[in-house]
């Protein structure tokens, strides 16, 4: 399946399944916690990959944050990735790609529809199954996404961001879209 079935899909599933909006006098923007989950997917931007053909990564993310003003949140993020899948020389390889960040996210807008992007710091831990090898070192993520809440407490969202990975990890830059629903305290 190709990438960009797979984003199209993502993004009807999200447009689709959202049901009727609440009502307008619900508070969006309020301060307050939130934990999120959801389906995550990894293109793999490899360095020195020589022409392979990888598949893309699939795996979930986990995030909870805090958001501080009606235009900015805190929060950390776990994304984990497997089958970056590829073959060299006979020989199969498969990546897993473990990330951890903290993100300060900033939106755009405070209604029931809310862009976003995002900036985030933190370690990105790749494993390369065949040869039994892992690293860890310090991550980078960029991004931005929407949020959709369809009541007052639950939103569903897209989201892409690229994540740069350096010192021992470096060349194993990634794109990651996740699709999820996250749950407002």
């Amino acid at each position: 399946m190709s990438v960009k079935r797979i984003c199209l899909g993502l993004t009807l599933i999200t447009l689709v399944g959202i049901p009727a909006r609440a009502q307008a006098e619900d508070d969006y923007d309020r301060s307050g916690y939130y934990l999120g989950v959801g389906l995550g997917l990894g293109v793999e931007q490899f360095e020195n990959a020589g022409g392979l053909n990888i598949d893309t990564g699939v795996g979930f993310d986990l995030w909870g944050g805090y958001r501080f003003t009606p235009n900015l949140a805190a929060e950390i993020q776990l994304q984990y990735l497997d089958r970056f899948d590829f073959s060299r020389d006979g020989n199969d390889f498969g990546v897993r790609v473990l990330a951890f960040t903290w993100n300060l996210k900033c939106y755009l807008e405070t209604g029931w529809v809310q862009p976003f992007f995002l900036v985030g710091i933190g370690s990105l831990r790749a494993e390369v199954e065949a040869i039994g090898g892992s690293a860890t070192d310090f991550a980078a993520r960029f991004g931005g996404g929407i949020d959709f809440y369809s009541w007052s407490n639950t939103s569903l969202g897209v989201a892409a961001s690229y994540v740069v990975a350096t010192g021992d990890v470096d060349g194993f830059d990634y794109v990651s879209l996740v699709l999820g629903v996250q749950h407002r305290f």
